[in-house]
């Protein structure tokens, strides 16, 4: 697990390793959920992936890709 801080203004960095493993660039949209008391971080890519029919499924039923 990994640890930030938030910054005034609400300002949080995200770590080089979560960013890589997103494929995140500047610039990017993103996407916010609060589910089960936990704050999810998608992207646009990763939210069009999601099939509610394959692969690994998280708890509402759907594939995350984080390649």
């Amino acid at each position: 697990m990994i640890q930030t801080k938030m910054s005034e203004g609400g300002r949080v960095v995200i770590p080089a390793e979560i960013r890589e493993k997103m494929g995140l660039k500047a610039g990017d949209t993103l996407y916010w959920e609060f589910v089960d008391g936990e704050a999810r971080l998608s992207t646009r890519r990763t939210r069009i992936v999601r099939k509610p029919w394959c692969g690994n499924l998280s708890r509402r039923g759907y594939l995350w890709s984080m390649n």
